[in-house]
């Protein structure tokens, strides 16, 4: 065998395995591009149906009603400055909600009131009790909801309190408070005298 023969047999085994590597390499890349994409599809379809789920009650107007509002208004709230606004169409909310996943909502008579997060912002409560027990409070804030009292609570330091209604000012809170009073003393045991009506947080 020729040297000239030798040199065209190795460089031929050369690019043997140079081809059969780029063809290893190629193959490589296109499962990790079918990965990602799979991994981009599924992404994809998550952002979705979590699109989907956030807020399908609020933002459908056919299902702008107080009752569903207030029972998928949270249980626990964020020690947030809150504001709160007044309506009489609850569908005047809607800006709101669709942008807010915490918020609170109370009915008197024929006015509706939506409390939200919002930097500056001014939120009365009736606050009826506080206790270093975070399951005990939720367990009131439950059975009051049960008697349709828009009751939730807020921690503050090791504290949990309770609170029952939002309101743009204190005239508001006062009168709700005396209406519910006589709902809430078989629950609770106390009355409007020993509740504060503050500003939250």
């Amino acid at each position: 065998m020729s040297i000239y023969e030798i040199v065209i047999l190795v460089l031929s085994v050369f690019l043997l395995v140079l081809f059969s590597g780029l063809n290893m390499t190629v193959q490589t890349l296109k499962t990790q591009i079918s990965n990602n994409t799979t991994t981009i599809q599924a992404l994809s379809g998550e952002l979705t149906t979590l699109k989907s789920e956030i807020n399908p009650v609020k933002l459908s107007k056919p299902f702008m009603q107080y009752s569903i509002l207030f029972e998928n208004a949270p249980r626990t709230l964020p020690s947030f400055p809150l504001n709160t606004v007044t309506a009489t169409n609850l569908e005047d909310f809607i800006p709101i909600l669709s942008v807010n996943d915490f918020y609170e909502i109370t009915q008197m008579n024929k006015q509706y009131f939506l409390a939200y997060p919002a930097a500056g912002g001014s939120t009365f409560s009736i606050q009826i009790l506080s206790s270093p027990y975070s399951d005990r409070v939720l367990k009131i804030v439950n059975l009051l909801r049960g008697q349709n009292i828009p009751a939730f609570d807020i921690q503050y330091g090791s504290q949990f309190s309770l609170f029952a209604g939002v309101f743009p000012n204190y005239v508001a809170a006062t009168q709700y408070a005396s209406a519910i009073s006589p709902t809430i003393f078989p629950t609770v045991g106390s009355t409007l005298s020993s509740w504060l009506i503050r500003q939250i947080p």
